[in-house]
């Protein structure tokens, strides 16, 4: 029914859509739950596309409606070009899938596999042909197949939770470190796209009038194909609302891969790509505060969410920029404890303490040989001073105080 040349035709403008989307998000690249991710968000561009293709396909196949009108299985025809256009999108996101995998694994990797996520994508993908075919199967006009991909796109974005949540698997836009799929959220979303996809194609049967001249036992089974789907998806939709909308819960990930000593740095497996740059750029600021007499913790760990922090140990961010500064690496040693006053339900702690860290990070960067910056005017007044015995002594105190969560007696060194 299609020919050759609109599969590939239709492939090629697709893989050029996929690349595009990963190229979009440059981050993924050696974590896997974020490669996976990367894979699975590029649906919000291709299913659209697979909509619309679907669309032309069943468009090009309207030719031979008169002769499908008189066959008993003549409404098949718009589930072939659907079909069609789904085994086409489905190629090109488990090729597109293979290319992010050979790029993370190019360099340092690590963190959960879970491929099985992907199966989210290529629902996602079922549902979009469907619904295409169906739109031109009922309206074949070349506006429609104009229309379908808007359309699609615009769901996906704009629509209320859970139904945009169906068409939207990501790219998350940031890191996927210590964060695996919920079970429960990825195979509902699944079971509600299948759902749906059994919807589309209980309204292309034969309803009309001449679409079908058998009566009676046929007519009961398009009713109960139509109620049977329509159970299906509410009870899907209800379950969606149910477990929420986040699709993220806690892996076993801890911050395992070390590098360096006096401090350490420990990140997890899915930020090892990260690891040497961030170890790097923390060196020299940890070097300074060693020399002015501060006592550094023995290793900074990478704080992933929903883990519990390790008494004992500093808390850090990887560094993902390419070049990082001293500045950079100075920012990283500022919470050498994991203390609770960080995540207080209440609050977060006071201004002093936050400018009391940018004032250890300007310190750091001018023992480095750089150029410190004032945040305000009292520290620009007060610059001049930043390499005295008295700041000095400041940095000493005012980092135990970060230490031991003491934080009711960090002040700004001008406000002694």
């Amino acid at each position: 029914m299609i020919d050759r040349t609109g599969r590939v035709l239709g492939a090629a403008g697709l893989a050029v859509v996929a690349a595009f989307a990963l190229w979009t998000y440059r981050e993924w690249p050696g974590q896997w739950s974020w490669t996976v991710d990367a894979v699975n968000g590029s649906t919000v561009l291709t299913g659209p596309l697979v909509g619309g293709l679907a669309a032309a396909f069943q468009l090009n196949a309207h030719r031979v409606a008169a002769v499908a009108q008189v066959s008993p299985r003549g409404w098949l025809v718009p589930v072939r070009s659907a079909t069609d256009a789904w085994l086409v999108g489905s190629v090109v996101l488990l090729g597109t899938g293979l290319v992010a995998a050979i790029v993370t694994l190019a360099g340092p990797h690590g963190g959960p596999l879970e491929w099985w996520a992907l199966s989210a994508g290529i629902s996602t993908l079922a549902v979009c042909a469907l619904a295409g075919a169906l739109a031109t199967w009922w309206a074949p006009q070349r506006v429609v197949v104009l229309a379908v991909p808007v359309l699609v796109f615009l769901v996906g974005a704009y629509a209320p939770h859970p139904v945009a949540d169906l068409l939207r698997h990501g790219p998350s836009t940031g890191s996927l470190a210590g964060l695996v799929w919920e079970p429960g959220v990825l195979v509902g979303r699944v079971l509600a796209l299948v759902a749906l996809s059994g919807c589309l194609v209980v309204a292309m049967l034969p309803w009309r009038e001449g679409r079908d001249r058998r009566r009676g036992r046929g007519r009961r089974l398009r009713l109960a194909a139509a109620i049977a789907a329509a159970i299906a998806l509410a009870g899907a939709l209800v379950n969606l609302d149910r477990v929420g909308s986040y699709p993220w819960t806690m892996s076993d990930e801890s911050p395992s891969r070390c590098r360096g000593t006096a401090p350490a740095v420990c990140l997890s497996g899915s930020s090892v790509r990260h690891l040497e740059r961030t170890e790097q750029a923390l060196r020299a600021p940890a070097t300074a505060l060693a020399d002015a007499g501060v006592r550094l913790p023995p290793r900074f760990d990478e704080e992933l969410p929903y883990r519990p922090r390790s008494p004992g140990r500093g808390l850090l961010q990887p560094l993902t920029i390419d070049r990082p500064s001293v500045r950079d690496g100075a920012s990283l040693l500022t919470r050498p404890e994991a203390c609770p006053q960080w995540s207080d339900p209440a609050g977060p702690p006071a201004d002093v303490v936050f400018e009391a860290e940018q004032v250890l990070v300007e310190w750091m960067v001018f023992r480095a040989g750089g150029r410190p910056e004032a945040f305000d005017p009292p520290m620009q007044a007060w610059l001049d001073q930043i390499g005295s015995e008295d700041t000095r002594a400041w940095v000493v105190r005012t980092y135990a105080a970060l230490r031991s969560c003491a934080f009711d007696t960090i002040t700004v060194p001008w406000a002694q």
